[in-house]
């Protein structure tokens, strides 16, 4: 079974009980958003240093949002949601 698939297979069985998000992350296009639009302006670093100022996952979506509108990207709430989860899997390991 396709990693899609079993994307899609998960956010609905989590939406049948109740989570509140699910966030498809794993294909890639939340890797490929990140690196053509925020890595543009800044590198990793921004992400790993020790006066980051993002300490938490609503914190870091808040953030992505505001890059998004500053850079006037039109991202959908799924793509914003993706792009922090990966963000989140990759630096941060915040508990969403």
């Amino acid at each position: 079974m396709s990693t899609r698939i079993l994307t899609l297979l998960t956010c609905g069985l989590l939406a049948a009980v109740g989570a509140t998000q699910c966030f498809a992350a794993d294909d890639g296009s939340a890797q490929a958003l990140h690196k053509k639009h925020c890595v543009a302006c800044h590198g990793t670093e921004v992400y790993t240093r020790e006066t980051r100022t993002v300490e938490s996952f609503p914190a870091l979506k808040t953030q992505v949002r505001r890059c998004e509108m500053a850079l006037e990207l039109d991202w959908t709430d799924e793509k914003i949601s993706a792009v922090s989860q990966y963000l989140n899997n990759r630096f941060y390991h915040f508990k969403p």
